[in-house]
């Protein structure tokens, strides 16, 4: 009775999706823009064309939209999961951006406001400069 049980709960949490991850695992790994509605970026060089792919490897990131040291920024982040929205910080070459997220399945979700250390209250974006949101989708690895 007690294995069908565990069965029964494993298979719902299959079923509807559950991971039970921390958000900064879900994080892990490589993430290409998709859209962006409003303007942020890194102080990076602007180019056309090409993939703009956003990682997450233990506490750090990089954000490149090209290959090369002068397209790449690397720095730290964290997760605050106990806001709502959550939150996120960002921190690189003396600067500290926060935002907030929400990673789901192949999706993340990033949106900054007008003032680095202030997050938005919602996802919204454009259509001038800020707030900011740029969308993700999870890179398939090969």
């Amino acid at each position: 009775m007690k294995s069908r049980l565990v069965l029964a709960v494993a298979v719902g949490c299959l079923l509807a999706g559950c991971d039970s991850r921390s958000d900064p695992e879900k994080l892990q790994g490589d993430w290409q823009m998709r859209e962006m509605w409003g303007w942020f970026k890194f102080d990076l060089p602007t180019v056309k064309g090409g993939p703009t792919v956003m990682s997450f490897n233990e506490e750090a990131f990089t954000f490149k939209n090209e290959e090369g040291p002068e397209h790449r920024v690397i720095g730290q982040f964290a997760c605050d999961t106990t806001k709502s929205p959550k939150q996120i910080t960002f921190k690189f070459e003396g600067r500290t951006v926060v935002g907030i997220y929400s990673v789901s399945g192949g999706t993340l979700r990033i949106c900054v406001d007008k003032d680095d250390k202030v997050p938005p209250g919602t996802f919204n974006g454009g259509p001038g400069e800020r707030p900011a949101l740029l969308m993700f989708d999870r890179q398939r690895t090969q």
